[in-house]
């Protein structure tokens, strides 16, 4: 269009004939057209482009957000469950019946502790010692517990001689279920003390 008015103005200007009139616009009418071809064929080459790339990520983003339908994922997670619980359920009973036997062994150690202190009195015998230790293994709520004290006549060693306390008790009689993974193992706790004068 700007091409036609320019060549009109040119025809004017130089005062041309018709034929020449004619020739000047028909030449402007053709570039004009040749420009606008041009144009039109990069307009159609940019949405043409514009139109791969649409297609492009209708086809890839499908892909790339692809989900597992819920019906399949479902009964994957029941047999997987299925499949764990009875190892969860194994390491949850061990742990429990571990930490069952560490209070236990502390339970032990610390009644023979406490029977230890008693034998290094003057003037105890060993009623007053089991006393000491049943008293706090039944505030423990241990069964089957049994002291023994080395040497059995604590009460004639000579002072600075040392005295040994050993509590023990049977895993089975004291394990958190009714299956003990310790089978018939004995816990020991053991102290050894100084008679003081």
């Amino acid at each position: 269009m700007t091409l036609v008015v320019i060549g009109y103005k040119f025809q004017n200007r130089f005062n041309l004939p018709f034929g020449a009139s004619y020739l000047s616009n028909v030449l402007t009418i053709r570039f004009s057209l040749l420009i606008s071809r041009y144009w039109l064929r990069e307009i159609d080459c940019v949405l043409s482009v514009k139109k791969l790339e649409m297609n492009r990520t209708k086809t890839i983003s499908p892909m790339l957000r692809r989900r597992r339908p819920v019906r399949h994922s479902r009964g994957a997670a029941v047999v997987e469950f299925a499949a764990i619980i009875p190892v969860l359920m194994l390491v949850l009973l061990g742990t429990i019946e571990t930490c069952n036997m560490i209070f236990l062994q502390q339970s032990l150690e610390i009644a023979a502790y406490e029977a230890a202190r008693v034998t290094i009195v003057p003037e105890t015998d060993t009623a007053d010692v089991e006393t000491s230790a049943t008293a706090l293994l039944n505030g423990r709520r241990v069964n089957g517990a049994a002291i023994t004290v080395t040497p059995n006549n604590f009460q004639n060693v000579p002072y600075g001689a040392f005295i040994r306390v050993d509590v023990s008790a049977p895993c089975n009689s004291n394990g958190a279920l009714l299956a003990t993974f310790y089978g018939s193992k004995t816990l020991t706790g053991t102290v050894e003390m100084m008679k003081e004068f």
